[in-house]
Formats: structure tokens, C-alpha cells, sequence
């Protein structure tokens, strides 16, 4: 059983190698493990002591979600850690991973999402599809009360670990590996997502899809600042003193510190005043990349702030010239036409 377990390890770290019949039969018995831990024998075998130290009443089935939430305590065993961080990347690969998300969301997947679970195979991995379809539900407000809680950890945990985000490792893997350097180790606490907000911010990053999702990410945090989890932590006393009785969600909290920050007779502590500041040069920023154009202005924002406005522009002048080029010819043709007429 043990070897067995090994072998399975290793496969699931080495997924992408794998031949399609084979990563269909290792997706089916992942499923099984994260929806039920007590099927995993690698996490609780790995695990014992952490869970009989902090989950003693917690039923075997929902070890994983117990471990989660103890998974940063000081006395936590590095190699139950491991094991947990790597369930979490794993659960972020497929919405069908994660029972409390699956369940919490299901309404709204239902409304929203149905294209994406419609075609997804049976026995394959969305590569976080469906997070993506309900993050930017979530950042219009339009989720349910359960599935926006629900998401808030998805995207604050994956805000301290950019592992946990598949389609940000995908369509940012080269600025990532070029801009941000990560270390081995398998959590890096925000580092690099901070590092690429950074990079947004300062113009760095050429690749357009990347842009886009590093603008989404930014974007979101003006939804809740929860989901900026270093925001929040450079904030935590200024929200404390200032905006204890303002509700999370909507961008409340966050509304909040910016109304303190242009009032010149309350003032933030400066490590939040800066961070604070960054992030609201960030939303202006990344506002025209994520927004639909509602108008002929946003339209004009987004095509001169886009990678490719020289090609747009090319084209707008190409189309002005055609329309010039067939109205004179259209002029031309209507004279003659009259002029036969009047002969």
C-alpha cells in the first residue's frame, strides 16, 4: 500500500509527462482522495500527529479542510505541510476537487459556468476554468453570499501562492521564472504575485495575456481586500482603528482606507499609506484591461492602453480611407448618373 501510494505521488507531480489514458485513471482516484481524505493514505498517514494535535473531533473525510486552516501554525510538521500545499494545488486544477467550493458554488457554476462544465471531459483536469469563470463573477459582485465566501479563500490563498493559481502559472510561467525568481519552496507567501503586480505596474510585463490576467488579479482585490492578502496585513491596524464597523465584501474596507487617506485629519500608518497607494495607481491601471468598454471613452482608454494600439489605430485610418476613397466614387457615379438623366 505504501509503495502504491509512492507511485502515485509521483505520477500526480509528474501529470503533465503522462499519456492521456493514464492521467485519466490518476484524475479518478485524485477525485476520490480530495473529495473524501479518508480514502488518502499518503495525507493521513503523513499527518497523524498534526491532526490528532489540531483536529481531534474532525471526521476523517474533512481532515484536508481542517488541515488547511492549521497549516501555517508555528509548530506545524513540514512534512504534513507539504502534503497539504500540495492537495491544495492539486484541488485548484478542478473545481470537482474541491467539495466545499463545488457545494457552496453550485448555483452559481449553474448559472454562469455552464459552457465550461458542459465541455469539460469527464476524466481530465479543467486547469481552474471554472475559478476563472466564478472570479470574475465575483469581482462584479454576482455570486451568492456562500459561494463569495467561498471564493475569498480560493483567491486569498492563491494571492500567498501563486502554485495554487493554474492559469497564472500558464499564461505568466516565462515573467514569473524572468521577473520574480521563485525559490523551491512550495508556499512563497505572496512574493510572487506582489512581484507581478509590481511588474504590471512598471510595465514589464509585454506577453498581453499575462497583462490581462495580472490586471484581473489586481482587480480583484478591489472586490475584497482579503483577496489582497498583503494589503491587508500592511493595512491591519489602520482597519482596526478606522474601519472595524465597516462590513467586508463590495470593496467596502477597501473604500474605506481611501477615504482616510484623502482626509488630511486622520492619517494611515506609512507602511499602509504606501501600499495603499501602489495598490490604487494598480486599479487605475489595470481598470481599462478588465472592464468591457460601456462607451466610446472606455473604448478609446482600452485601445490606446493595449499592447497592439498601433495596429488599431493602422486599422481605424485603413477604414477611414475606404469609406473616403468609396464616398468619392460613390460621389462620382451619382453626377454622372443625374447628368445622363438630364441629357
Amino acid at each position: 500500500m505504501v509503495f502504491l501510494k509512492s507511485v502515485l505521488e509521483c505520477l500526480q507531480r509528474n501529470r503533465e509527462k503522462l499519456s492521456p489514458p493514464c492521467r485519466h485513471a490518476l484524475f479518478s482516484v485524485r477525485r476520490s482522495e480530495l473529495m473524501d481524505s479518508a480514502t488518502d493514505f499518503v495525507l493521513i498517514n503523513t499527518c497523524r500527529e498534526m491532526l490528532h494535535q489540531y483536529c481531534p473531533r474532525v471526521e476523517q473525510s474533512n481532515a484536508l479542510q481542517c488541515l488547511k486552516v492549521h497549516r501555517e501554525e508555528p509548530m506545524f510538521d513540514q512534512k504534513c505541510h507539504y502534503i497539504v500545499v500540495n492537495r491544495m494545488i492539486e484541488q485548484n486544477l478542478d473545481y470537482r476537487f474541491n467539495p466545499q467550493l463545488q457545494e457552496a458554488c453550485r448555483s452559481n457554476i449553474a448559472t454562469y459556468c455552464t459552457d465550461i462544465v458542459a465541455t469539460a471531459k469527464q476524466n481530465e483536469e479543467l486547469n481552474g476554468k471554472v475559478v476563472d469563470c466564478l472570479k470574475e463573477q465575483f469581482r462584479q459582485g454576482k455570486l451568492t453570499t456562500e459561494c463569495k465566501n467561498q471564493m475569498t479563500q480560493v483567491l486569498m490563498e492563491q494571492a500567498l501562492n501563486y502554485k495554487l493559481n493554474p492559469l497564472l502559472q500558464n499564461l505568466c510561467r516565462k515573467e514569473i521564472q524572468v521577473l520574480c525568481r521563485p525559490g523551491d519552496d512550495i508556499e512563497d507567501h505572496g512574493k510572487v504575485e506582489d512581484c507581478l503586480k509590481e511588474a504590471f505596474l512598471k510595465q514589464q510585463i509585454i506577453t498581453k495575456e499575462c497583462k490581462i490576467e495580472v490586471a484581473t488579479l489586481i482587480q480583484e482585490a478591489k472586490a475584497d481586500i482579503h483577496v489582497d492578502p498583503l494589503l491587508q496585513q500592511a493595512c491591519t491596524s489602520d482597519l482596526l482603528r478606522y474601519c472595524s464597523n465597516v462590513p467586508s465584501g463590495d470593496g467596502r474596507q477597501l473604500g474605506c482606507l481611501q477615504t482616510i487617506l484623502s482626509d488630511q485629519s486622520r492619517a494611515l500608518e506609512e507602511n499602509c499609506k504606501e501600499k495603499l497607494l501602489q495598490r490604487v495607481e494598480m486599479f487605475k491601471n489595470a481598470a481599462p484591461l478588465v472592464a468591457a468598454p460601456e462607451n466610446l471613452s472606455d473604448l478609446y482608454t482600452q485601445v490606446s492602453s493595449s499592447p497592439a494600439k498601433k495596429f488599431f489605430f493602422i486599422a481605424f485610418l485603413t477604414f477611414v480611407g475606404f469609406i473616403f476613397i468609396f464616398g468619392l466614387f460613390c460621389g462620382r457615379a451619382t453626377r454622372r448618373t443625374i447628368a445622363m438623366k438630364n441629357k
